[in-house]
């Protein structure tokens, strides 16, 4: 069954559907499309499908241009399978006190006339909560509405990924529109209390220091940190501490100003990891320990490259492209090859 994946990214998605077979059945995924070339050429390292950089502005313009930009793109042979997955920056809960409209979140809307035009039998989206329950979910509604105008059938719900196998507590909007029946969506084979963890994903790593390279493993790499910052993060108790043990001369003046106003918050930042529990939600910017929980749980240094690919779901061999910190931001936007597989079994 022949798959084309929009806003492929690094490959997280398009994995799990190459990944997955049965009875003779099996995903010939042909392309990933994309903007972002450090993606791309991580996408080329680990998937045989053609990386292709275009816009899918351009595309939906001019939708006749994918049979010449994908290669052995047949239409005609049944069924096909389009995978589009949204910059979700402009949906994200992150953005809670930025009430500028993002012009990304019209590009869902330009994969819906994509998908009309060429009708695949089944087309699957994923993204952050807030786009079927936030602030800008008319964008979404609006595909939606363009999908069922042309006869698809919807199943959209918010899943918790940890419970299929990701471990980390991360949830997202799946939606699943197919046009000659009532989709469902995979239900979850793990209980919360079964879910994978920090140290079952991680725990088997060789330990390092910050800045440091494993020899084995060029992606078990960690962010070098300036003295003040190393002196903050040993001050950090292990196993789940935060910025909240610190003393009040080693915090920093703005975590120490929220604090004292009405709405103090941002308590996971210079967090570690719990190692027996799911991780946090995986991000963008998983390379700085000031922007989330991303502490490795007992020694001194941010997570690795290897270790946040790991807690998202990709598999052990998976390399990654592109500056250093480029590629947590790639891993933090990719939809997690663990989960990509249940959608793909589902999905056949």
């Amino acid at each position: 069954m022949q798959v084309v994946d929009f806003f492929a990214g690094c490959g997280g998605m398009s994995w799990g559907f190459a990944q997955t077979r049965q009875s003779g059945l099996a995903y010939d995924v042909l392309a990933g499309i994309d903007i972002d070339t450090h993606a791309l050429a991580t996408y080329g390292h680990n998937l045989e499908a053609k990386p292709v950089g275009q816009d899918i502005r351009d595309i939906a313009s001019e939708p006749e241009l994918l049979a010449g930009l994908v290669d052995g793109f047949d239409p005609t042979e049944r069924p096909f399978v389009f995978l589009g997955c949204p910059p979700c920056q402009g949906f994200s809960a992150h953005r809670k006190k930025d009430f500028r409209d993002d012009p990304r979140n019209n590009l869902i809307r330009e994969f819906a006339r994509v998908c009309v035009h060429w009708r695949p039998d089944v087309v699957v989206i994923e993204n952050v909560p807030e786009m079927l329950r936030g602030r800008y979910e008319h964008y979404y509604r609006e595909a939606k509405s363009l999908l069922e105008d042309a006869g698809y059938q919807i199943a959209e719900d918010v899943l918790d990924l940890s419970q299929y196998g990701v471990p980390q507590k991360r949830r997202r909007s799946i939606v699943i529109a197919a046009l000659d029946r009532l989709p469902t969506l995979p239900p979850p084979p793990l209980e919360a209390a079964e879910a994978r963890t920090v140290r079952e994903a991680i725990g088997h790593l060789q330990p390092q220091n910050a800045g440091e390279t494993d020899a084995d493993d060029p992606w078990h790499q960690s962010p070098a940190h300036i003295p003040r910052i190393l002196d903050l993060i040993r001050s950090i108790p292990p196993d789940g501490g935060d910025r909240r043990a610190l003393r009040i001369e080693q915090q920093l003046d703005c975590h120490r100003d929220l604090d004292a106003s009405s709405t103090p918050g941002f308590s996971d930042v210079y967090g570690r990891l719990r190692w027996d529990t799911p991780s946090v939600t995986i991000t963008a910017k998983s390379s700085t320990p000031s922007c989330g929980r991303f502490l490795h749980p007992d020694q001194h240094r941010n997570i690795s490259v290897r270790e946040a690919a790991l807690i998202q779901g990709f598999p052990h061999n998976y390399v990654f492209d592109g500056p250093f910190a480029n590629q947590y931001r790639q891993i933090g936007e990719a939809v997690p090859p663990q989960f990509s597989k249940h959608l793909a079994f589902h999905v056949l």
